[in-house]
């Protein structure tokens, strides 16, 4: 058995082996395609480096992040200006209640900045169609592309930059030009505008992708960033980077499984399959049965038959046959009051033709047995012969009742 264990401890650790290598080799070639455009992801499409850049190209501001509720920043104050709100995220989604908090950010002398694929219905009511500051006639088209993503900023002048990366992206297909000033375009068509409000101004930028880690780092691109965060106000002192949009996405896509969860994670996926394995190789080697060899279950003994015959067996020895036959009409009248409720007192006629009538065995033969009783108890003593011919009848009688 020890060899066996032995083998099973080399197999295990050879295919622990095996595994890890296959998925470190897989992880080392696989590209990492997930938008996650989190400040703190290092992955192609997080946003480390734009988050990170931000205290450089804004010296004299203060930079955090925030998961609040807008109108809730604990960096940023309602009542104050020169200030900024910069939100990278799939999904610009707010409620009426935070795009009103938002607005009025903005009316204070604040800038806000969204770069998204999509807007919510209250974003695009109260900034673009509805909104006090601009009436802007619009719609908006979502393009995917695999391969590339072109992009250019149009002032001062006119400069385009790409990446190969992936290229889903938004853009406006009309525009009021007299009340929103186009800043950038994609392929010939807006995608980066600027709307006013108060004294404050929002800037709405529809490929959030320009700000990920793969386009900024991809040749000359951090030009890009570099330019469109110089249209916000000059003077600003306070910079919030904004995640609760992103946080509350990810609560709305609902909740996955543990199993998902670890599955996840390449380190934590390999622990489980290499624990798997390592389960399944153990029941295989354990499936022979270890415990002690089960002794057949006997029946119970009925010792109490064998006191009755071993004390009739006494009594026959001693030539008691009398005494013996007594205590088997004893027995045999108990059981006709137990068994048949039948009383036992009369050993009559009527007697006869009750227990025949509940027994079915012949009138005959129960008479014969009380014969023998009536008689057993008038005689001085009894041979073997006459009480052989009585237990032959007492056990006709249990046999056929």
């Amino acid at each position: 058995m020890k060899s066996n264990f032995v083998y099973t401890i080399f197999l295990v650790a050879g295919l622990a082996a095996a595994l890890l290598v296959f998925y470190g080799l897989r992880d080392r070639k696989r590209f990492e395609e997930k938008v996650t455009l989190k400040r703190k992801d290092k992955i192609p499409y997080g946003t480390e480096v734009a988050y990170r850049t931000l205290p450089v190209l804004f010296p004299g501001a203060s930079v955090s992040s925030s998961k609040s509720m807008p109108g809730f920043w604990d960096s940023l104050s309602m009542d104050r200006s020169r200030q900024a709100y910069i939100c990278i995220t799939p999904n610009f989604d707010p409620d009426e209640f935070e795009m009103g908090k938002i607005i009025d950010f903005v009316k204070a002398g604040n800038d806000v900045f969204v770069s998204s694929f999509e807007l919510s219905y209250n974003a695009e009511e109260r900034l673009i169609r509805n909104s006090e500051s601009s009436s802007v006639n619009y719609t908006v088209k979502t393009r995917f592309s695999s391969d590339s993503l072109s992009l250019s900023l149009l002032r001062p002048g006119k400069k385009t930059w790409y990446y190969p990366g992936s290229g889903e992206s938004s853009y406006f297909t009309r525009l009021d030009t007299s009340r929103a000033l186009v800043l950038g375009e994609e392929e010939g068509v807006p995608d980066f505008i600027q709307l006013n409000s108060g004294r404050g101004h929002f800037f709405l930028h529809r490929a959030p992708l320009a700000f990920s880690n793969y386009f900024l780092l991809h040749k000359h691109n951090m030009e890009y960033y570099e330019r469109a965060m110089s249209y916000l106000s000059p003077g600003i002192n306070r910079i919030v980077w904004d995640e609760y949009f992103l946080t509350r996405r990810h609560r709305s896509e609902g909740k996955q499984s543990w199993f998902s969860v670890l599955m996840k994670y390449p380190g934590l996926s390999t622990a489980v399959i290499i624990g798997l394995l390592t389960l399944l190789v153990y029941a295989l080697a354990e499936m022979r049965r270890k415990q002690r060899f089960i002794p057949e279950y006997k029946k119970p003994r009925n010792d109490s038959m064998d006191f009755v015959k071993t004390i009739g067996r006494l009594y026959y020895e001693k030539g008691d046959h009398k005494n013996l036959a007594k205590k088997m009409a004893a027995y045999f009248l108990e059981h006709v009051r137990s068994r048949y409720k039948i009383p036992t007192s009369a050993l009559d006629e009527k007697f006869v033709k009750t227990l025949q009538f509940k027994t079915g065995v012949q009138a005959d033969s129960i008479q014969g047995i009380v014969n023998d009783i009536k008689r057993m108890e008038e005689a001085d003593n009894l041979n073997a012969h006459q009480l052989n011919e009585f237990y032959k009848k007492l056990e006709n009688f249990y046999r056929t009742a």
